[in-house]
């Protein structure tokens, strides 16, 4: 499974359907990219569902992320 899709960015990956194959694999990537900690995993719900958090620094946050959609970026 490759993880370069992921953003430095993010913080937090959810995982939606852990119980298929595909998420299974996702989540022993992530677990053995040693970047990433399970925070919660529930293998009750129909397809499953997981939460993980970066161990590794990430990146700064910066409105460019989210591309040129002004309306996109939250501002207080």
């Amino acid at each position: 499974m490759d993880l370069t899709r992921l953003p430095d960015s993010a913080g937090l990956v959810f995982v939606d359907g852990s119980n298929s194959r595909g998420g299974q694999k996702l989540m022993e990537a992530l677990i053995a990219s040693g970047e990433f900690a399970l925070v919660l995993h529930d293998c009750a719900d129909k397809t499953g569902y997981a939460t993980f958090r970066r161990l590794t620094p990430q990146l700064a946050w910066d409105e460019g992320m989210l591309g040129d959609i002004p309306s996109a970026v939250a501002t207080h």
